[in-house]
């Protein structure tokens, strides 16, 4: 082993310029490099996109734009009945054995369905304090088995008073993109 005080300045120097070019490199390849060619990424599309023209007859962005949305809309797509009959068992999963009130409006369920355009939504609401509530929601959008969560709302009930441990009533409405 090197004794550090043994070494003279010259050589401390040295070894202290080939620590110094070995942090710029590891620090180059860990932090630096993703971010200077997102720069120059960046740099370019904004280049193609100042002229539109040239962006929509460009091939390769048209084609990696289709697979963006297709793996997009991939991940949401079921098949109708599969979902309805699923979506309850996923959403029970998600929801704590106690503390958490579900509220199905079956109402609200049948005008939920958008046909023309295919996408299929239920809706949900759960009752609970605040922080229960959004440790739920969370659960449920980590969830891609019931779907997008397409809105959330949250209502008080006015005419109660308030309190430290006021339940709040959250809505939740879930889509899927429907198989033909």
């Amino acid at each position: 082993m090197m004794n550090w005080k043994k070494l003279s300045y010259k050589k401390k120097n040295g070894l202290l310029l080939v620590a110094m070019v070995l942090v710029l490199l590891l620090s180059w390849n860990l932090a630096f490099r993703n971010t200077y060619n997102a720069f120059l990424t960046n740099q370019r599309l904004s280049v193609q996109a100042a002229n539109p023209e040239s962006l929509a007859y460009h091939s390769g962005y048209l084609q990696e734009k289709n697979a963006l949305l297709d793996s997009i809309v991939q991940v949401y797509t079921a098949d109708s009945a599969i979902w309805h009959n699923s979506f309850w068992m996923n959403v029970g999963k998600a929801v704590p054995s106690e503390g958490i009130r579900v509220i199905y409006q079956a109402e609200a369920n049948r005008n939920a369905e958008n046909i023309s355009s295919g996408i299929l939504q239920e809706q949900i609401s759960f009752e609970s304090d605040f922080r229960s509530l959004l440790v739920l929601l969370d659960t449920l959008d980590k969830q891609k088995e019931t779907g997008y969560i397409n809105s959330v709302s949250f209502v008080r009930d006015k005419s109660k008073r308030t309190t430290d441990t006021e339940k709040l009533r959250m809505r939740v409405v879930f889509g899927v993109v429907g198989k033909e």
